[in-house]
């Protein structure tokens, strides 16, 4: 493999590690809300009820929804710290931007290295020492978001070639 042919597999690789970045960072940020959204409504349900059951003597259907009301609030706001979507999506986040300024970097040198390029060799072992760098930092996502963003890479180069 030659060095142009190794730079421009080395740009897919980082298209789909920024990509999939920014797609665990957007599904931690929608689970954080599909958890915080009912915990908040829940937890002022409860809590509204409560105090307008402390007037009357309330009946007895009224005290297990109320009672249901508050452990589902619980359980909520327990998962929703336990499983801390919000920190995980500024994780994922940082990493992708690091990726993309990896990324941009890359699509810079190989835009304007000429054919007889003398610094490759130094550019080459400078940038895959701070791509590892950012790949052992960056938090591990699951594998369908290593997928989807693959498959846009690829469909995005496939759009690419039909225009050339």
């Amino acid at each position: 493999m030659n060095t142009t042919e190794l730079l421009n597999q080395w740009l897919v690789g980082i298209r789909i590690a920024h990509i999939q970045q920014f797609l665990a960072s957007n599904h931690s940020e929608k689970m954080h809300r599909r958890l915080g959204i009912p915990t908040v409504v829940l937890s002022t349900v409860v809590g509204t009820s409560v105090f307008a059951s402390l007037d009357a003597n309330p009946e007895i259907w009224l005290k297990i929804v109320i009672g249901l009301l508050s452990v589902a609030s619980a359980v909520l706001a327990a998962l929703q710290t336990f499983m801390g979507y919000a920190e995980k999506s500024s994780e994922y986040k940082a990493a992708a931007i690091r990726y993309g300024k990896l990324r941009r970097e890359l699509e810079q040198y190989i835009s304007t290295r000429s054919a007889t390029c003398t610094t490759d060799e130094a550019f080459m072992l400078d940038y895959r020492n701070r791509w590892d760098d950012t790949d052992s930092t960056a938090p591990t996502t699951a594998q369908s978001f290593h997928v989807a963003a693959r498959e846009q890479v690829a469909a995005a180069r496939s759009r690419q070639a039909d225009k050339a």
